[in-house]
C-alpha cells in the first residue's frame, strides 16, 4: 500500500466499514420480527451501498493522483485519437 496518498487509506476505511453497515442491516432486516425494525435494516444496506459507492469514488481519485504527468498526457492523446475515430 502507497502511504504517501491519505486518499486510498480513507477509501479502503469507508468499504471495510460498509461490509459491516451491510451485513448488520441484512441481519436486522432478516432476523427482526417488528416491521419498523426491518426497515431499518433496509436503510442500513442502503447506507451501506452509498458508503461503499463513496469508497470506490475516493478510490478512484487516489488512483489518478497516483500517474504521474507523462502518464496523463499519453492517456489523453489516446483519448483524442479515440475521438477522432
Amino acid at each position: 500500500m502507497n502511504n504517501k496518498n491519505p486518499k486510498r487509506l480513507m477509501s479502503i476505511t469507508l468499504m471495510a466499514l460498509s461490509i459491516v453497515l451491510f451485513i448488520m442491516g441484512a441481519g436486522m432486516a432478516s432476523l427482526s420480527t417488528k416491521y419498523e425494525d426491518r426497515m431499518v435494516g433496509l436503510g442500513m444496506i442502503g447506507a451501506a451501498a452509498l458508503s461503499y459507492a463513496e469508497g470506490a469514488f475516493i478510490w478512484s481519485g487516489a488512483i489518478k493522483d497516483d500517474l504521474n504527468e507523462v502518464q496523463i498526457r499519453k492517456l489523453n492523446t489516446d483519448l483524442d485519437n479515440i475521438k477522432k475515430r
